[in-house]
C-alpha cells in the first residue's frame, strides 16, 4: 500500500478530461506522497464531484508533492500506467462516519461525457428528492469509485 513519505514515478497524462485522458501524451512525474484518500472508505460528496464532473477519477486519490511541477498536486491513481483502472462511479448512500456504503443505488457511469452528463442530472435528482436525507445524522449521498482493487 502506497503511504504518505513514499517517492513514486507516475508516468500520468498531460489532461485529465474524460474526453482527453486516453489521447493525450504523457509525462513521468516524480512525486512523494502526502496523502492517500481512497474513495470507497472516504467518497466524494456531491459538492466535491461538482466542482469538476468531467474529470477522470479512481478509486485512489493522491495528494503529492509533484517534483517536476515543484508543487502539490492530487492524481487520480487510474489515470497512471502503473494503476491503471476503468474509472467508473456510482452513486451510494452512507451512514455517517461509515467507510462503506449502505446502499448503492445506481448502475456504473462509466468515464465518457456522456456518462458523466448522465451521472451529474441522475445525482441532481437525487438530491432533489426530499426522502434522500443528506442533514446530519442522516443517510448522505455520495459518489464512489467501482474499483475494488488493492493498490502498491
Amino acid at each position: 500500500m502506497l503511504s504518505p513519505g513514499d517517492r513514486i514515478e507516475l508516468v500520468y497524462p498531460t489532461h485529465t478530461h474524460v474526453r482527453l485522458v486516453d489521447h493525450c501524451s504523457r509525462q513521468i512525474r516524480p512525486i512523494t506522497i502526502r496523502s492517500v484518500r481512497d474513495l470507497v472508505a472516504d467518497p466524494l460528496t456531491p459538492t466535491e464531484y461538482m466542482r469538476r464532473p468531467y474529470v477522470a477519477r479512481s478509486r485512489w486519490l493522491v495528494s503529492a508533492f509533484d517534483e517536476s511541477k515543484r508543487t502539490f498536486r492530487q492524481f487520480y491513481l487510474g489515470s497512471s500506467d502503473q494503476f491503471r483502472s476503468p474509472g467508473v462511479l456510482r452513486l451510494a448512500i452512507y451512514h455517517p462516519g461509515a467507510t462503506r456504503p449502505h446502499r448503492i443505488i445506481t448502475d456504473g457511469f462509466e468515464p465518457t461525457v456522456r456518462d458523466r452528463r448522465l451521472l451529474v442530472r441522475c445525482l441532481l435528482d437525487v438530491l432533489a428528492n426530499p426522502v434522500a436525507g443528506r442533514g446530519e445524522g442522516e443517510e448522505q449521498i455520495r459518489i464512489i469509485a467501482d474499483d475494488l482493487r488493492r493498490i502498491g
